[in-house]
C-alpha cells in the first residue's frame, strides 16, 4: 500500500551545534550517528538520515532541507552512489550494502530541495527560507536534530500528521507537544482548552493554545514543544514575517510567530503520551539517545 502524502517537509538543519564541539567543529551535529535496528543487527545512521527515513515512511516525498555554513557534508550524504554500494558487495559487506541500498532507494524516490541559510539568523529565519520553496497549502516542519518516538521506538510523526489533519479545521496550525518533567529548557505551551481525543490514537489528545514561552524559568505547564509542526503555509509565513527579529536575540524566532498565531486563535497542539523525546543537542542528551536506540526490543 502506497502511503504517500501530498505534504512537503521542511527540515531546518542549519544550526552551528556549538554545544557539541569539538565533534561538530567540521561535521554538522545532524550527522552524528545513532544505532538503529535493521538488516539482522545494529547499524549506525546519521541522525538526519533517520529523520528523513521516518518522514519518508510516513508518506512524505518532497523534502526541503535548510542548511548553512559547513553543511556540505549533509548534501554529499544524500547523493546516491551505487558504485560505493557495489564496492561493499565486492568486499563481502552485504548487510551494510543492503542498508545503504534501502536509503538510496528512498532518496531516488524523493524530490530533495536544498535551501541555504547564509548566516545564523534564528530558527524562524531558517523555516521562512524553507517555506519559500514550498508550493503546497499545508507543510510539515520537522527539526533536523530532534525526533519523537513511542517507548517501543516507533516514530510518532505519521500519527501526528493524521491527528493534525483531523483537527486542522479548528485552528489551521498544529504543533506537537509532549509532557516532560523539567520543561525549562524547552518552548512551553499554555493550553487554552481542555485536552480532547484526536480519534487517531488512544494516546493522543489535542487542545487550543493561548500562548507559548521559550525556556521559561517558571514554566506555565509541563507541555514542551517537540519540534514537529503542521502549518498552513501562508499563515505561518505571514506570522514569521510579522514577527521579525526578536528584540533580545536579534534573530527571527519561530516561537514569536507561534505566539502571534495563538493570539489570533489559529494554533492548536497535539499531545502524545507516553512519548520519548530524542535530542542530540548536548553530550548528555546524545548519550541518552544512544542508550534509547541500543536497548533490546
Amino acid at each position: 500500500m502506497d502511503a504517500r502524502t501530498d505534504l512537503t517537509a521542511v527540515i531546518p538543519a542549519a544550526g552551528l551545534g556549538t554545544r557539541m564541539v569539538p565533534a561538530t567543529k567540521e561535521a554538522p551535529k545532524e550527522m552524528l550517528p545513532l544505532p538503529q535496528s535493521g538488516e539482522g543487527g545494529l547499524v549506525f545512521k546519521p541522525f538526519l538520515q533517520i529523520v528523513f527515513e521516518n518522514l519518508y515512511d510516513a508518506g512524505v516525498r518532497v523534502f526541503v532541507f535548510v542548511v548553512g555554513r559547513g553543511k556540505r557534508i549533509i548534501q554529499d550524504h544524500f547523493i546516491v552512489d551505487w558504485s560505493f554500494h557495489d564496492l561493499l558487495i565486492s568486499k563481502g559487506k552485504e548487510r551494510e550494502a543492503r542498508s545503504l541500498a534501502r536509503f538510496y532507494e528512498k532518496v531516488e524516490d524523493s524530490t530533495i530541495i536544498w535551501v541555504d541559510q547564509p548566516s545564523p539568523k534564528g530558527l524562524g529565519d531558517a523555516v521562512l527560507r524553507g517555506l519559500k520553496a514550498v508550493s503546497t497549502e499545508k507543510v510539515l516542519v520537522h527539526l533536523g536534530d530532534v525526533s519523537v518516538y513511542t517507548p517501543d521506538r516507533r516514530p510518532v510523526v505519521e500519527s501526528f500528521v493524521k491527528a493534525a489533519r483531523k483537527v486542522e479545521g479548528e485552528c489551521g496550525n498544529i504543533i506537537h507537544t509532549i509532557e516532560v518533567e523539567d520543561p525549562r529548557r524547552y518552548g512551553v505551551i499554555m493550553p487554552g482548552s481542555e485536552w480532547r481525543p484526536t480519534g487517531v490514537r488512544a494516546a493522543q489528545w489535542y487542545a487550543r493554545i493561548r500562548g507559548l514561552i521559550e525556556k521559561p524559568s517558571t514554566p506555565p505547564s509541563n507541555y514542551a514543544v517537540s519540534g514537529m509542526y503542521y502549518f498552513a503555509t501562508e499563515s505561518i509565513m505571514a506570522a514569521l514575517e510579522n514577527a521579525g527579529a526578536n528584540d533580545s536575540t536579534g534573530e527571527v524566532e519561530l516561537t514569536d510567530a507561534l505566539v502571534l498565531l495563538a493570539e489570533k486563535g489559529e494554533l492548536c497542539a497535539v499531545l502524545s503520551q507516553p512519548a520519548v523525546f530524542v535530542d542530540i543537542g548536548t553530550p548528555s542528551l546524545y548519550l541518552e539517545a544512544i542508550r534509547f536506540f541500543s536497548q533490546n526490543p
